[in-house]
């Protein structure tokens, strides 16, 4: 039987191309895309990381034991879409801040997708799922609305096909339309936020993963809410987060301060927070010896100054990549 789930997912994407085209721009433009307010974004590239020796070597096998999953192959034969081909990017773009409860924000799905093959998916999907899944017309566009969940856990998210290289999901229809619209009248990026815009135009496209986030994030983290340590996170003036996929995995984290002054009365605290992670994973490991991999990686966090920015640098090494891969695979 077909997860309802993967059937929903794959009713989405299948009718992205189907709802919705404004007039087609570069195949890689994200930043016109993205709501005004946008201030923190994650980018998840697909092609560094498949072509990583990491992944072949660690994950490839775990990723084909997904592909061959029912719902997963009728995902795929249905749509034409193949994730490990077809889908180049990922953005999640979002405001100041983040409720799980009541999302913001854009996705924009960037690649090459098979609009013919979408549109007629994508007509058998609406009619399977007419519960979920309608075609709403939004002035001169067609959107997509897919509803998930019941009751206060209900969510209700918008589509559409950009075109054959961009799909956009957001929560707020009127979102999707202005994006639609930015591009049909060949204007500029709305984003405010100049800092976000250079940050987003500046992500190296040999990255895995990279982001950039507010300092409300750091605040849901555990042990930080210290009347001393708040001071300080009150001058951070926002994160950034890079990936980069090769044999391991290294990853930076960049708390970028007010000055550098603030940089160097923040570099103790995020020693100790390094130091608690690496004790932790320590103590998880003895109670269950399937945590190793958690503790060598933490083992290789080290914390750095330079000018305004706090660097927290780790990575996952070769080893712990495979019992990980191993546990996945299980």
């Amino acid at each position: 039987m077909i997860n309802r789930s993967w059937a929903l997912a794959s009713c989405a994407f299948a009718l992205l191309l189907f709802a919705g085209r404004a007039a087609a721009g570069p195949a890689d433009a994200v930043a016109e895309l993205l709501p005004a307010d946008t201030e923190q974004f994650l980018v998840l590239q697909v092609k560094p990381i498949i072509a990583s020796p990491a992944y072949k070597k660690f994950a490839a096998e775990v990723v084909k034991k997904v592909l061959a999953r029912e719902e997963v192959k009728e995902f795929v034969d249905k749509t034409g879409i193949d994730p490990l081909k077809d889908v180049e990017r990922v953005v999640l773009a979002t405001p100041p801040g983040f409720n799980p409860v009541k999302p913001e924000g854009m996705i924009v799905v960037c690649g090459s997708f098979d609009a013919k093959k979408l549109a007629v998916a994508g007509l058998g999907f609406v009619v399977k799922y007419k519960n979920n899944v309608a075609v709403v017309k939004d002035g001169p566009y067609l959107l997509l609305k897919i509803t998930f969940g019941e009751g206060v856990k209900k969510q209700e998210w918008y589509a559409a096909a950009v075109d054959d290289k961009r799909l956009i999901l957001s929560p707020k229809q009127e979102e999707v339309r202005a994006a639609l619209d930015r591009v049909a009248d060949k204007k500029p990026p709305a984003i405010k936020d100049k800092a976000t815009l250079k940050a987003l135009a500046a992500v190296d496209p040999a990255v895995a993963l990279a982001g950039r986030f507010d300092r409300a994030q750091l605040r849901l983290l555990p042990g930080l809410d210290d009347p001393a340590t708040a001071k300080l996170i009150d001058k951070v003036s926002y994160g950034t987060v890079e990936v980069r996929a090769g044999s391991d995995l290294k990853a930076t984290l960049d708390l970028v301060m007010s000055d550098a002054a603030a940089a160097r009365a923040m570099k103790p605290t995020a020693f100790q927070v390094a130091e608690q992670v690496k004790t932790l994973t320590g103590v998880l490991t003895l109670a269950d010896a399937r945590c190793k991999p958690l503790a060598d990686a933490a083992r290789t966090l080290q914390v750095t100054t330079k000018g305004r920015s706090v660097l927290i640098h780790g990575r996952v090494p070769p080893e712990a990549l495979d019992a990980l891969a191993k546990m996945a695979g299980k």
